[in-house]
């Protein structure tokens, strides 16, 4: 007789090491348990410090689930229900989904829990493996939220070591705590930013706490910790619920404060000059939101093609004064976020620019009728696609978010910072090509007339920045819509309206030397 083919699915909710070992045990159980039972053992799919609550988190319950499609089993063993799952609705969609594959499901210490077919049992159980989690994630919470409470401090600060074993100690590292006074003090009294004081640090060899370059950011997060005055906060943030991973912040009249001397290292009259000095720093950048700056000629037009940021204008004084623009990734969070190094030299660009727009005098006539043959073929494929802006605009928003999701991906070191780049410039790429397809076909009557009248007025905002004595940051972005820099040194010049039409836009100008 064939023997029937078999599969077994292991859970465990943390990676400790005794609930290790119980996978291990419940692993070697099903080993043993198909051989004197007579099945054919196919897999064993094994969860490792997961919770049961959420199915998507659960990788190899989810390959399991796309094996069954496959036909590749035909019984599924499970310790118990709770093993299973420990949420309602997620464990009778499953259950449900591998019955009509035909799959027979055994849980070997709820047996004949499925036999006559009748899930009211079974839901009445796994709704008790689902209240037990709830009130073990409330045992959980409270526990953490008294520790909060006592004043629990965090496992890795710069500053201090941990405690081994101790949920309220730190004890000051001195050597440490020297480097923390200094950065308050060149940013107070020297007057020194975030970045020229990461920079010093890097160039003496000095280190993070995790052994990593200083950045722009990791400054300013020590600026901002109130923990070198002595205080410790905890619970800035909640979950939601014990079925999703979103989290909210709370506003900080409802955080956890508590004080420990102990702890200090700077004074209070110190840190709160800090903190005036940041404010006033952000507010005239305006770095609480998307920057919108026109300070200087090319501010937000220069982007990085390969993290997708704004180049940032660097004034140096040697013999003369020198103006050059770079990438901010690179230049605030270190080579790790973006290896684009190229400088671009502020005068040079701004030629290269007068050249390139007195080609397109020169080229008038060539690229207006260009232009109507390109606006046409767009029309027409928005015409036979029946594709709508708003379609377009969600498009674009479903991009973004993944923009952002790749982003996060990186900061939490799952992509490295090569797949950032590649992913991102794909992206990045298609937003601006969906961005083009919007601004035509949200003028569903455009004619030839209308596109010579409206690059007409093109070329009459390229003559004003021609002729100016004085070229500004509006005046360009009147004429430009974007220049892209990527770490070869090629320089993309995008005419706003017609980005489409490429006439020699690449540009050798820059000072690749970091």
């Amino acid at each position: 007789m064939e023997k029937k083919r078999a599969v077994a699915y292991c859970r465990v909710s943390t990676d400790k090491e005794d609930q290790i070992n119980s996978l291990a045990a419940q692993e070697e159980y099903f080993r043993s348990y198909m051989v004197e039972y007579g099945y054919e053992l196919i897999e064993i799919y094994a969860d490792e410090g997961i919770s049961g609550t959420k199915k998507r988190s659960r990788k190899a319950f989810l390959e399991m689930l796309e094996d069954a499609k496959e036909g590749k089993f035909d019984v599924l063993f499970v310790k118990d229900i709770s093993r299973f799952a420990r949420n309602t609705l997620d464990s009778l969609e499953s259950v449900r989904l591998l019955k009509s594959l035909d799959v027979n499901i055994v849980f070997v210490n709820n047996q004949g829990i499925l036999e006559t077919g009748s899930e009211l049992m079974f839901t009445i159980m796994s709704a008790m493996a689902q209240e037990e989690s709830v009130n073990t994630s409330k045992r959980v919470k409270f526990g953490k939220r008294q520790n909060m409470m006592n004043g629990k401090v965090p496992n890795i600060v710069y500053g201090y070591d941990k405690v081994p074993g101790e949920l309220f100690s730190l004890l000051i590292n001195n050597d440490e705590a020297s480097v923390v006074k200094r950065i308050f003090e060149q940013y107070v009294y020297e007057g020194d930013g975030c970045l020229a004081i990461a920079k010093a640090l890097n160039n003496e060899g000095l280190r993070t706490k995790r052994g990593c370059m200083w950045s722009q950011n990791a400054i300013t997060r020590i600026i901002k910790n109130r923990i070198y005055i002595g205080q410790v906060i905890n619970g800035k943030e909640a979950t939601k619920e014990i079925y999703s991973n979103q989290r909210t912040k709370k506003e900080e009249d409802e955080w956890l404060i508590t004080s420990n001397e102990s702890l200090r290292i700077i004074s209070n009259e110190l840190y709160m000059r800090a903190q005036q000095i940041l404010k006033e720093r952000n507010d005239a950048f305006h770095l609480s939101g998307k920057r919108q700056s026109n300070q200087y000629i090319f501010s937000t037009l220069i982007k990085c093609k390969h993290c997708g940021r704004s180049f940032r204008r660097m004034e140096r004084t040697y013999v003369n004064t020198y103006v050059r623009w770079g990438c901010s990734s690179r230049n605030g969070d270190g080579i790790k976020a973006c290896d684009n190094a190229t400088k671009i030299d502020e005068e040079e660009l701004l030629e290269a620019i007068r050249d390139y727009l007195l080609k397109w005098q020169k080229d008038k006539k060539v690229i207006i009728e260009e232009t109507k043959k390109e606006y046409r073929k767009i029309c027409a494929v928005g015409v036979r696609g029946k594709v709508s802006p708003s379609d377009l605009r969600k498009e674009e928003q479903k991009l973004e978010n993944k923009l952002s999701k790749l982003k996060d991906m990186y900061i939490n070191d799952i992509i490295s910072i090569s797949e950032l780049k590649t992913e991102t410039g794909k992206i990045n790429e298609q937003i601006l090509q969906i961005k083009e397809r919007i601004q035509s076909l949200e003028d569903d009557s455009v004619t030839d007339e209308k596109i010579a009248k409206r690059l007409n007025t093109l070329f009459s905002d390229m003559e004003k920045v021609l002729s100016a004595d004085t070229i500004t940051n509006e005046m360009l972005k009147q004429v430009i819509g974007q220049i892209v820099v990527d770490h070869d040194g090629n320089v993309d010049v995008i005419i706003k309206p017609v980005s489409k039409i490429k006439l020699g836009t690449t540009v050798p100008i820059c000072d690749s030397s970091t």
